[in-house]
């Protein structure tokens, strides 16, 4: 003990150990030679563990602020705190990695020589990612304004904003991207060599895309009024708006494609004597949209497939593809609406002299809906399945469905009301001039009540047993059994009664032109019985 306050422990020579409290402030514990160890405490500030020569680690704390922990030689790992501001964690030569807050704004994280990695803040804005050589990547902020994420060599990408108005994001070298915005109004997103790829905006008026070499495409706003899309050499594609009245979309060579508004007043891919806007594509497939005299619209495309949209004398709006699939929306005379496809398969939706209206799929399968004379509506579909719904005379409804199962519902002069299936089960009701209601099923069972000029009524089953009565002219009476067995009670002109049972024994009474006849036949022979 020293002065009441050193308390020292050691082993001398290869082997010294000493523990030590000097100052009432320093304790050490050493082992010397090939592995010396020490723990100390300085001014009652300074903590020290270290193993000298091959390894040799550090934790200190200086002025009551530096703290490290190092180990030194082919491998130095160290943390300090300097100034109350400094974190540094390394790994020197081969490897060194640094985490370091410098005044209190850097920090930073480095791996040097073939992979260097560093974030970094300086200045309280730098904040800075890279991996330097073969491969770096860095994201920076500058000033505050500048941040850059880049991979350099083969490959550098970066994403910088300087004066806080410029963002880059680039890769160099056979694949350069580049997003830039200058002056707070340019940005560019560009790929150079054989693909260059560019959208820029130049004195906050010019807008530009482009791949350049073999395909350049270009959009552009110049003097703040100029669009454009281009592809120059074997595609060029072009959307303009020049002297504020100007729009072009065009493919030159083989292909040209234009739409342009001329004068303020016209839009087309072709626009001649001022008249004619036209949007196509020539060779073996061309569209085109033409507004002639102000009045004429027009997209076909033609061969193999022609589309037409067009409107006539302010009229006519037609929509076509022909051959194999033809489409076609019309209005003629300001009244005439089709839209078809011809041929394997017919859509059509058509208003004639302000009313027809329909809507057909022909062949297979039709669907048409149609309105005339401002009163007829109908929905079909023809052959294997036909539905249609129809209102004739501002009062006719219809639904049908025809071959296998048919229903319709219509209701006639405000009156006809009918739901019917035809062929394996019909089944009709309906009201006709406010009086006749009918519901059938035909085929192996059909029952039928009818009310003609509310005077008509009858209810059938047809088919191994069909009973009707009905009223005809207020004046003819029927019930009925077709087939293996018929039984008819008539009233023919308010003047002819007749019971039929037909097949194998028709016996019937008929009354013809006021005048009775009577019938019958056996064994599939006629005979008449005055």
């Amino acid at each position: 003990m020293i002065n009441q306050s050193v308390a020292c422990s050691a082993v001398i020579n290869q082997s010294v150990a000493c523990s030590a409290v000097i100052n009432q402030s320093v304790a050490c514990f050493t082992v010397i030679n090939q592995s010396v160890a020490c723990f100390a405490v300085i001014n009652q500030s300074v903590a020290c563990f270290a193993v000298i020569d091959q390894s040799v680690a550090c934790s200190a704390v200086m002025d009551r602020s530096v703290a490290c922990s190092a180990v030194i030689d082919q491998s130095v790992a160290c943390s300090a705190v300097m100034d109350r501001s400094v974190a540094c964690s390394a790994v020197i030569d081969q490897s060194v990695a640094c985490s370091a807050v410098i005044n209190q704004s850097v920090a930073c994280f480095t791996l040097i020589n073939q992979s260097v990695a560093c974030f970094a803040v300086i200045d309280q804005s730098v904040a800075c990612f890279a991996v330097i050589d073969q491969s770096v990547a860095c994201s920076a902020v500058i000033d505050r304004s500048v941040a850059c994420s880049a991979v350099i060599n083969r490959s550098l990408a970066c994403f910088t904003v300087i004066d806080q108005s410029v963002a880059r994001f680039t890769v160099i070298d056979q694949s350069v991207a580049c997003f830039t915005v200058i002056d707070r109004n340019v940005a560019c997103f560009t790929v150079i060599n054989k693909s260059v790829a560019c959208f820029t905006v130049i004195n906050q008026s010019v807008a530009c895309f482009a791949v350049i070499n073999q395909s350049v495409a270009c959009f552009t706003v110049i003097n703040g009024n100029v669009a454009c899309f281009t592809v120059i050499n074997q595609s060029v594609a072009c959307s303009a708006v020049i002297n504020q009245s100007v729009a072009c979309f065009t493919v030159i060579n083989q292909s040209v494609a234009c739409f342009t508004v001329i004068n303020k007043s016209v839009d087309c891919f072709s626009v001649i004597n001022q008249s004619v806007a036209c949007f196509a594509v020539i060779n073996q497939s061309v569209a085109c949209f033409t507004v002639i005299n102000r009045n004429v619209a027009c997209f076909t495309v033609i061969n193999q497939s022609v589309a037409c949209s067009a409107v006539i004398h302010q009229s006519v709006a037609c929509f076509t593809v022909i051959n194999q699939s033809v489409a076609c929306f019309a209005v003629i005379d300001q009244s005439v609406a089709c839209v078809a496809v011809i041929d394997q398969s017919v859509a059509c939706f058509t208003v004639i002299d302000q009313s027809v209206a329909g809507f057909a799929v022909i062949n297979r399968s039709v669907v048409g809906f149609t309105v005339i004379d401002q009163s007829v509506a109908c929905l079909t579909v023809i052959d294997q399945s036909v539905a249609c719904s129809a209102v004739i005379n501002q009062s006719v409804a219809c639904f049908t469905v025809i071959n296998q199962n048919v229903a319709c519902s219509a209701v006639i002069d405000q009156s006809v009301a009918c739901s019917a299936v035809i062929d394996q089960s019909v089944a009709c009701s309906a009201v006709i001039d406010q009086s006749v209601a009918c519901i059938t099923v035909i085929d192996q069972s059909v029952a039928c009540f009818i009310v003609i000029d509310q005077s008509v009524a009858g209810f059938a089953v047809i088919n191994q047993s069909v009973v009707g009565f009905t009223v005809i002219d207020q004046s003819v009476a029927c019930i009925t059994v077709i087939d293996q067995s018929v039984a008819c009670f008539t009233v023919i002109d308010q003047s002819v009664a007749g019971f039929a049972v037909i097949d194998q024994s028709v016996p019937c009474f008929t009354v013809i032109d006021q005048s009775v006849a009577r019938f019958t036949v056996i064994n599939q022979s006629l005979v008449i019985l005055q």
